[in-house]
């Protein structure tokens, strides 16, 4: 799993330019179950088959998906004649329910019929997902460039697209699960970002209760200890902080035999000599890029 969240990183949604777009009315939402939204109302197919065409077309938004893979991932038990005239159907009840929320927009012209498949043709501006992964490179921009503010309403927007598990009615689907591990990593990513946004910006007292939540949910992210153990250190609890990286040693040793990184090391120590640099005003405190990667990672 990788941390790049650039918008021309590894994003299995094709950002290449739609031509013409016909989706304007149409907006995909992935950052939870899927749906298309409409004028006239949301198609939430769940977890039946036209939802799963949906859901696999919309990760591949933008490009032909044979119709070969189509039944590879989707109806893998029937006989091939079958199973084509199933795509076919299935299609057709996809272009129905898209019909019915955007009556002003060609449902052949949104699920468009390719010279050995089908695509799903959007506006990338109208996919909740690509929005996320613009505005999380922008928030990590201006953190960089040393606007905490603003990256930290940046990065609030990005996280205020998600309404739960990406594509959540398919998480057991073989075909989903790869995109689902990218976008996990990358709201794991923002909330990190986000937080260190908030540390340099002076809201530790508000923020370590969060991070001790966040701490609990995903243990094994060394960035997330670092951030509440300098959270709790500017609370004034210290030896809180230091309890932290205690319970991270523990994770570490007893479960896969091997020591913290430099980084968290480097934060404990600081903690113990009561760095100037960890005090609210300094600049000189960041969680170094390396220590974005989970602890288990290591290994």
């Amino acid at each position: 799993m990788h941390t790049d969240t650039s918008v021309a990183g590894r994003s299995n949604i094709s950002l290449r330019c739609l031509q013409p777009f016909v989706s304007g009315a149409i907006a995909l939402r992935v950052l939870g179950e899927v749906e298309l939204a409409g004028p006239r109302g949301t198609f939430s197919p769940g977890s039946a088959r036209p939802g799963a065409l949906l859901a696999l077309l919309a990760i591949h938004a933008g490009e032909c998906v044979p119709v070969d893979r189509l039944i590879d991932e989707l109806w893998t038990s029937d006989a091939r004649s079958s199973a084509v005239k199933r795509v076919q159907v299935n299609v057709l009840r996809l272009r129905r329910a898209l019909g019915a929320v955007a009556p002003d927009v060609d449902p052949a012209a949104l699920v468009r019929t390719g010279a050995r498949g089908y695509s799903l043709e959007l506006d990338p501006d109208r996919i909740d997902a690509v929005r996320f992964e613009r505005l999380l490179a922008r928030g990590r921009g201006d953190l960089a460039a040393g606007d905490a503010r603003r990256a930290a309403a940046t990065l609030r927007d990005a996280l205020a697209l998600w309404r739960g598990t990406p594509y959540a009615d398919f998480a057991y689907e073989p075909f989903a699960s790869a995109e689902i591990r990218h976008l996990e990593e990358l709201r794991a990513c923002a909330l990190e970002l986000w937080a260190e946004a908030e540390l340099a910006l002076g809201g530790h007292a508000a923020l370590a209760p969060k991070l001790e939540r966040l701490v609990a949910r995903d243990p094994l992210r060394e960035r997330l200890r670092a951030l509440l153990m300098v959270a709790l250190y500017r609370c004034c609890r210290q030896a809180e902080a230091l309890a932290v990286y205690q319970s991270a040693r523990n994770d570490l040793v007893d479960g896969l035999g091997i020591e913290p990184g430099l980084e968290l090391r480097a934060l404990q120590r600081a903690i113990l000599d009561q760095s100037p640099s960890l005090e609210p005003a300094s600049r000189d405190w960041r969680v170094p890029a390396a220590a974005a990667r989970p602890l288990a990672q290591v290994a």
